[in-house]
């Protein structure tokens, strides 16, 4: 495993209206991928969008990070 894009996965996005934390670990051949998506209430108004897109491309991004191997 390339290290490097291990650190692609790790994120933390803290906001008022919700959080995302990731974290990519690697323990001999396992790779261990922990994701937490909080928000803190179930309607938010119009006003609270800008924070919302602030979590929402956290979440993108580390959708869209790539694990890459090398041979042994």
């Amino acid at each position: 495993i390339v290290e490097s894009s291990l650190a692609d996965l790790n994120r933390s996005v803290i906001t008022k209206e919700g959080t995302f934390n990731s974290e990519a670990t690697v323990d001999g051949r396992t790779v261990t991928i922990r994701a937490i998506e909080r928000y803190t209430r179930s309607i938010y108004p119009p006003q609270s969008w800008p924070s919302m897109l602030t979590v929402f491309d956290a979440i993108y991004e580390f959708n869209s990070a790539s694990i890459i191997l090398r041979p042994i």
